[in-house]
């Protein structure tokens, strides 16, 4: 396999797909250090992508109730802007390196708090509504991957780490 190549493995469990970007050996479901065989998931489907073709969906988690915080934490001003400010603006870095390298892309953003959409939509980032957070994280999981199951792949992030980087990601 070249350094540019990778495989997408889709699997079902439970009526949800999940998949994930691997080497060959976690792709090879027979292998012991195979991804699927440590979490017990059958592999329905391998695909092989190469770089520059994928469609891939950003999807920051913002809609949290800060209960432990006292406050929204998403709105708490970190280096002169809201938390949640730079984890949006990173994923533009990250949509634009994507880019340059072929990759379609999309940044969607899930949250209960109109400040954040606003700016989202601003940013040109798509926003939806979590009409019930207290459902807990994964109601944000769910509705950031129903608008993007024609993706290839989604990253997931959280708008409470403020000094991640988009190197990183």
């Amino acid at each position: 396999m070249a350094q540019d190549d990778f495989f997408i493995c889709k699997a079902e469990e439970g009526g949800v797909a999940v998949a994930t970007a691997t080497d060959d050996n976690a792709a090879d479901e027979k292998s012991d250090k195979s991804i699927w065989r440590l979490l017990n998931i059958r592999c329905t489907r391998i695909e092989r992508k190469w770089s520059g073709d994928m469609k891939l969906g950003l999807i920051m988690l913002a809609a949290g109730n800060s209960r432990r915080f006292g406050s929204n934490k998403l709105l708490y001003g970190i280096d002169g802007m809201p938390m949640y400010r730079h984890i949006l603006l990173e994923l533009k870095k990250v949509k634009a390196a994507l880019e340059e390298q072929g990759h379609r892309c999309e940044i969607t953003v899930v949250t209960q708090y109109e400040e954040i959409a606003q700016e989202a939509e601003k940013l040109g980032a798509r926003f939806l509504y979590n009409l019930h957070p207290d459902e807990g994280i994964s109601s944000s999981l769910k509705i950031g991957l129903r608008v993007n199951r024609e993706m290839d792949a989604c990253l997931f992030t959280v708008a409470d780490q403020p000094w991640l980087r988009w190197e990183t990601v």
